[in-house]
C-alpha cells in the first residue's frame, strides 16, 4: 500500500511539501532518464520502466486532488458504483442543480449563471471540507483506518458528482 510515497521515501500524507516531492522527481528523472541510456541496452529497458514509474507517481502525488483519489484507491474506497455514501440533503441539491442545468441548456442565462455560482460555492465548501479533513488525518501518527478516511472518501464522492455537473454546465463531454 503506498507504493508511490514509499517510492520516493515519503510518509503518506494528503499535504505533502510539494516542491520536496518535485525534487525527488528530478532527482530520479536524472538518474534514469532513458536517454542516458541509448548507449546501454542492457539498462535501457530498467530506465524506461524506472522513468514511466517515476512520471506515474509523480503525477498521481503531483496535486492534492490526485493524492486523494490515490490514498483511496490503494485504501479500496474509490466509492465504485452503489458503494456510494453521499447525504440524502446534498443528492437533493443536486437533483436541483442538474434542473437548472437543464434550464440553462435550453439556453436560460439567468439558470446558467445561478447554477454556475451554486455549483462553485459547493466545490469550494467540499474542497474545504475535505483538506480540513485530510489535515486532521496528516495530524495522526499511526496508520490511517477507513473508518477515520470515511469523510475524506464521502468529500471525495461529492466533488466527482459536483466536478461532472460542472462539465455538464459548461458543455464538456466525458470520455
Amino acid at each position: 500500500m503506498f507504493d508511490y510515497f514509499s517510492f520516493y521515501k515519503i510518509q503518506p500524507a494528503f499535504h505533502l511539501d510539494e516542491a520536496q516531492l518535485r525534487t525527488a522527481f528530478l532527482t530520479i528523472q536524472r538518474e534514469w532518464h532513458p536517454d542516458f541510456f541509448g548507449n546501454e541496452p542492457d539498462k535501457l529497458e530498467e530506465a524506461l520502466l524506472m522513468s514511466g514509474y517515476n512520471n506515474e507517481a509523480y503525477k498521481n502525488l503531483g496535486s492534492f486532488e490526485s493524492r486523494v483519489r490515490y490514498i483511496l484507491q490503494e485504501m479500496g474506497m474509490r466509492g465504485e458504483e452503489g458503494r456510494n455514501k453521499l447525504p440524502a440533503d446534498f443528492l437533493a441539491d443536486l437533483m436541483d442543480l442538474n434542473d437548472l442545468i437543464d434550464l440553462a441548456a435550453d439556453g436560460d442565462k439567468d439558470a446558467h449563471i445561478k447554477a454556475g455560482s451554486e455549483l462553485d460555492a459547493m466545490m469550494e465548501v467540499t474542497l474545504n471540507r475535505m483538506q480540513q479533513d485530510a489535515q486532521k488525518l496528516d495530524a495522526l501518527t499511526s496508520a490511517w483506518t477507513q473508518a477515520e478516511i470515511e469523510p475524506i472518501q464521502v468529500s471525495w464522492q461529492k466533488w466527482q458528482y459536483l466536478s461532472r455537473l460542472k462539465k455538464n454546465l459548461l458543455g464538456e463531454k466525458e470520455y
